[in-house]
């Protein structure tokens, strides 16, 4: 759909990502070989590319479903997110703080001007705040646009809003888990699988209208298994952590054998 401007966002999301990973791979090899060709220009590039892709997504959330603006009011919001990005990208263009680089490395920023250090903060300031402050503009168009739609429309926006939901559950489990480090990195990991995997998919089907209304069937199977889930887990828990404490045998082999065969029996019709 070329008239539809998030398909054009996607691809400049997907070409972002490509260039920091190969710049950040290139840089790596060339540092850890002394081979110095091309290191620095592509150290600068990185250092503020990852912004472009970042903005994108109040972008997508302000243009979903159809690539224009709720209305015309909305416009301004677009305009905004741009100057925004642009600020966010001179502060680092202007930093004086050295390039990222592997641990061992220090880069200089080539484009540095020290005299600029505090407008170069103001702008990175600046720029991040109203960039946080646009993306929750842009929620809150996508929200009022929901409730004013109806048929097609409403059920394009409950794909997207599907995968938000999704997303934020995961995103409280990994606060959640903060003194369990394998799980955090677990629901960390899965937190940026969603957006990264969840939002084109639902985007998708919400352009090319693709089992759009399968969306019911998707969010019922949701609650079954995460219902399953979290009985299986708190059943587990209450046996081996609840009556091994009571019997002095939190570690027993018995009582895990046991949890496992209550919670399969519950389950088995």
């Amino acid at each position: 759909h070329p008239r539809n401007a998030i398909g054009w966002l996607f691809c400049a999301v997907a070409t972002v990502f490509a260039l920091s990973a190969y710049a950040d791979e290139f840089v790596t090899r060339g540092l850890f070989t002394g081979s110095m060709t091309f290191v620095l220009p592509l150290a600068w590039l990185q250092s503020w590319l990852f912004v472009l892709a970042l903005e994108a997504i109040p972008l997508v959330l302000l243009l979903f479903p159809d690539g224009r603006p709720p209305s015309r009011r909305w416009r301004h919001l677009v305009w905004a997110i741009g100057g925004f990005t642009l600020l966010a990208v001179l502060g680092f263009i202007l930093s004086p703080d050295g390039l990222e680089a592997p641990e061992g490395f220090l880069l200089d920023n080539p484009t540095a001007i020290e005299p600029l250090a505090r407008l170069s903060g103001a702008f990175l300031t600046v720029g991040g705040i109203g960039s946080l402050a646009a993306a929750v503009a842009a929620l809150t168009a996508l929200v009022l646009r929901f409730r004013r739609s109806s048929g097609d429309e409403r059920q394009q926006i409950r794909w997207l809003a599907y995968v938000g939901l999704a997303a934020l559950l995961v995103m409280i489990g990994s606060f959640a888990t903060q003194g369990n480090v394998v799980v955090n990195n677990t629901f960390f990991f899965l937190f940026f699988l969603v957006l990264a995997l969840g939002i084109p998919a639902a985007t998708g089907i919400a352009i090319l209208k693709h089992r759009l209304y399968d969306i019911d069937l998707v969010i019922r199977k949701t609650i079954v298994y995460a219902a399953l889930a979290a009985f299986v887990t708190v059943v587990y828990v209450g046996i081996v952590v609840g009556v091994g404490a009571a019997v002095g045998s939190r570690g027993n082999t018995i009582l895990s054998a046991a949890a496992a065969a209550i919670v399969a029996l519950a389950f088995q019709p």
